[in-house]
């Protein structure tokens, strides 16, 4: 269940037991439950790599990406390596950010501060952060830290190079030297997957106008 809308219906439920009016509790009783009926939904995805690199504070790795379905950013997975056996545990920062003419170079909507702890697929929570997307437009999910390599723990990613796997979107990278650069010839992306929350159906619209209309009665 989303927490934010968990949240949302929380409050409205105490608001309305407040009233003694068994009719607003009840419809509110209906519009929580089209809320909170809402589960996470797999929306983009690109799971093929032939290989990777590492974040660093000489390079970040920027994927943009094209929602499809409308709502809140549940969740980003993205695949973690290492290559040379090293440790993924460098702290690390993954942001959710909007485009300036395809570049995710935009505005910071939500970001999250991790240390992966194994290889493979790894989930970021942006759950909390109330993060909602437009379907069709582009943005950009961007890792980076402050990596110098002076250790034996460096955060690694899969990618998937020059094969256009994912047609929505494209893999960008940052060095302190050229800002940002698309990767290669635009055709490398990031082995990742987002999961959205969808907007409200409805039925919990339906509920909300009757839960107003038998406020104004009282």
């Amino acid at each position: 269940m989303n927490e934010f809308y968990t949240s949302v219906c929380t409050k409205i439920l105490a608001v309305t037991s407040r009233t003694g009016r068994p009719g607003i509790l009840g419809v509110a009783i209906v519009l929580c439950s089209c809320f909170c009926a809402e589960a996470a939904t797999l929306d983009q995805v690109q799971e093929e790599s032939d290989g990777g690199g590492y974040v660093s504070a000489g390079r970040y790795f920027g994927q943009t990406f094209t929602p499809s379905i409308g709502g809140l950013l549940d969740q980003v997975d993205f695949k973690v390596d290492t290559f040379l056996s090293a440790s993924p545990r460098y702290p690390t920062t993954a942001q959710i950010v909007e485009t300036v003419s395809g570049v995710p170079s935009g505005a910071v909507l939500g970001s999250v501060n991790f240390t992966a702890s194994s290889l493979g697929w790894y989930s970021l929570n942006y759950a909390t952060q109330a993060i909602e997307l437009t379907p069709g437009t582009l943005y950009g999910f961007v890792l980076l830290n402050d990596d110098t390599f002076s250790g034996d723990e460096h955060l690694g990613c899969s990618i998937s190079w020059d094969n256009n796997s994912y047609a929505d979107g494209s893999l960008w990278e940052w060095t302190p030297v050229d800002g940002w650069k698309i990767g290669g010839v635009g055709a490398d992306d990031l082995a990742f997957r987002t999961w959205m929350v969808p907007e409200p159906a409805g039925l919990s619209l339906l509920a909300l106008g009757s839960l107003l209309a038998i406020r104004r009665r009282y």
